[in-house]
């Protein structure tokens, strides 16, 4: 199993950014370190923080992700597009991935004149 810390940790003087652990079981604590969770360790998949912390992450990224498109930004995104101004620029501008902003031009019946892919 893995384990991948949001950022170093130190213990007797050995920092670490991710551990590797051969264990049997797993157990999860509490913050009072009542156990909430024992099992084989190799009935479990997986453990991570779930769609809360992807969301964080895109929104690092893309900070208006998720975010449902305002008509005012629909208005400049048809102007930019006219403009033809680079799509870094359009994903700087609304905060959006290069994806969100071609998806958003389809549905708007915007001209195919760019590479949308990636980012």
């Amino acid at each position: 199993m893995r384990v991948r810390f949001t950022e170093p940790q130190e213990w007797d003087g050995i920092t670490a950014e991710e551990l590797s652990i051969n264990a049997a079981r797993v157990v999860f604590l509490n913050a009072d370190g009542k156990i909430i969770i024992e099992a084989d360790a190799d009935v479990i998949r997986s453990v991570d923080q779930g769609s809360t912390a992807r969301m964080g992450r895109l929104r690092e990224a893309h900070p208006n992700h998720g975010v449902a498109w305002q008509e005012h930004e629909r208005t400049t995104l048809r102007e930019m597009w006219a403009a033809k101004v680079p799509m870094p620029e359009l994903v700087k501008h609304f905060g959006r991935s290069r994806n969100s902003i071609g998806s958003e031009a389809r549905r708007l019946g915007l001209p195919k004149d760019r590479e949308v892919r990636g980012g």
